[in-house]
């Protein structure tokens, strides 16, 4: 009995464990064994228009952090997900860009790290991309003593996204 009870809840874990990454694979995430070595160009802003056919997405990373909070890395590192799969990354105050085809997108941000409870913290949105058009999106990661991290991935007005990249580096990111 012992062992019928072991293995039902192995496999519940497992079962749970497999869901939770197909959930997470569903909101546009890549596999949870894929990571990025980033780096930050804060002279180049490149903004091309979409190629003929296609869409153009901007993610704008913007960390805030309270006076009070030491980071020890200079900013978060978000992978970045596109209907399913690793596309990038970025890191502290920076963007990418990446064309897409017209239609309905999931496109996922989570947080690299070496602490497990970190990579837990992401954000999704369905984008919906139609031939000729930008779209901008903004990850807001805040870090405050008092609460936990958090980050939330929205779409923003077009100018706020052309001014936000204004102030940011452009991301260069490679697996590792």
């Amino acid at each position: 009995m012992k062992h019928v009870l072991a293995f039902l809840l192995l496999a519940s874990s497992m079962y749970a464990q497999s869901s939770a990454g197909e959930a997470r694979l569903a909101a546009g995430c890549g596999p949870t064994s894929v990571s990025f070595k980033v780096a930050v160009s804060k002279e180049q802003h490149p903004t091309p228009r979409p190629e003929p056919g296609k869409a153009i997405v901007y993610l704008i990373q913007q960390d805030v952090t309270d006076p009070n909070y030491t980071s020890l890395t200079g900013g978060a590192t978000l992978k970045v997900g596109l209907d399913g799969d690793w596309i990038g990354a970025t890191h502290g105050r920076s963007y990418l860009y990446f064309a897409v085809e017209p239609g309905e997108h999931r496109v996922c941000t989570s947080w690299q790290s070496i602490v497990a409870a970190a990579t837990r913290l992401g954000s999704a949105v369905t984008v919906t991309a139609e031939p000729g058009k930008s779209y901008y999106l903004r990850a807001k990661v805040e870090e405050r003593t008092e609460r936990q991290p958090s980050i939330k991935l929205e779409i923003i007005d077009d100018a706020e996204g052309q001014f936000d990249i204004s102030n940011s580096g452009l991301s260069i990111a490679h697996r590792k």
